[in-house]
C-alpha cells in the first residue's frame, strides 16, 4: 500500500472509531482513535508532516507535487467531524489535543500559501472544489468562521455548474456520471458547512445565469430512478448521490454537529 492509501486508511478508521463513539459512547472506540492520532499527528519517529508537498509526484519529473495530491484528503471535511466528536472523550489529553490542532493549523496555512495550494485554487475542476471544500471546514474548526464563509463565497458556481445544472468539467471526463457525482460531493461539503454556520439557503442561492448547488443535484437525480437514460459516455448512472442531496436521507439537521 502507498502512501495515499496509508493515509485514506487512516482518515477511515478514524471517521469510522468516531462515528462509533458518538453514537454508542464506546470508549475502547475512542481509545483506539486516540491511538492513530497520536502515530499520526503527535509521535516524533510517525507524525506526518502538516503539507501535502509531495502527493502525486511522479518519478523522473518535478520532486515536489503541483497541488494534485490535495485532493487525497478529500475526505478532510469528514475527519474533522469525527475529531469534533472524539474531543469529547478521553482520546487524548487535553496537551495531545493542542497538538493535533497545531497540526491542523499548519496544514491550513499551507494550503493556503504554498505553491500547490496557489496552484489547487486555480483549478477549474473538482481539485478546486475540494480544495476550497478543504479549507471552509478547516477554517470553521479552527475557530475562524470569517475564514470560512470567506471560502464559501468564493466557490464559484458559474465555472463549475452549467444553468441547467450539469457540470461541464465532469462531463468531459471518460466517467462523467462517477465525477459529476464525486464532484457533488465536493459541493454537499460546502452546503454541509454553510447550514452548520446558519445560511439555509446555501444550496439554492443562483448565480445571474441560474445555476445553483442544488440545480447541480437535481441534474442527476431522474437519472438515479432511470439509468439507462444517462446520455454521456462511460458506466450507467448508478452511484448514489452525496446523502445531503438524496429526497430520502435522513433530516440533516439531525446529521449536523454544531
Amino acid at each position: 500500500m502507498d502512501d495515499s492509501g496509508k493515509m485514506a486508511a487512516f482518515i477511515g478508521t478514524v471517521c469510522s472509531l468516531g462515528r462509533q463513539y458518538e453514537l454508542n459512547r464506546d470508549p475502547r472506540a475512542a481509545s483506539r482513535a486516540g491511538e492513530w492520532l497520536r502515530a499520526w499527528f503527535i509521535a516524533p519517529a510517525t507524525r506526518m508532516q502538516p503539507h501535502l508537498k509531495y502527493a502525486q509526484i511522479r518519478p523522473g519529473h518535478r520532486t515536489e507535487g503541483d497541488g494534485g495530491g490535495i485532493i487525497d484528503l478529500y475526505r478532510m471535511p469528514d475527519f474533522l467531524d469525527a475529531l469534533a466528536a472524539l474531543k469529547r472523550s478521553g482520546a487524548l489529553t487535553k496537551e495531545e489535543w493542542k497538538r493535533v490542532d497545531a497540526w491542523l493549523n499548519q496544514y491550513y496555512a499551507w494550503l493556503a500559501t504554498s505553491r500547490q495550494g496557489r496552484h489547487a485554487h486555480t483549478r477549474s475542476n473538482n481539485h478546486y472544489l475540494f480544495y476550497v471544500a478543504q479549507c471552509a471546514h478547516l477554517a470553521h474548526f479552527l475557530g475562524r468562521d470569517n475564514e470560512a464563509r470567506q471560502w464559501l463565497a468564493e466557490a464559484n458556481m458559474d465555472r463549475h455548474i452549467a444553468p441547467d445544472g450539469s457540470q461541464p468539467e465532469e462531463l468531459k471526463r471518460a466517467e462523467p456520471w462517477q465525477y459529476s457525482v464525486y464532484t457533488l460531493q465536493a459541493w454537499g461539503y460546502l452546503v454541509q458547512i454553510a447550514e452548520r454556520m446558519g445560511d439555509k439557503n446555501y444550496r439554492y442561492r443562483k448565480t445571474a445565469a441560474g445555476a445553483s448547488i442544488q440545480k447541480a443535484a437535481d441534474y442527476l437525480l431522474p437519472f438515479r430512478t432511470h439509468p439507462e437514460a444517462w446520455p454521456w459516455k462511460g458506466s450507467r448512472a448508478g452511484t448514489p448521490l452525496p446523502a445531503i442531496f438524496e429526497p430520502s436521507r435522513p433530516d440533516k439537521e439531525k446529521q449536523d454537529r454544531p
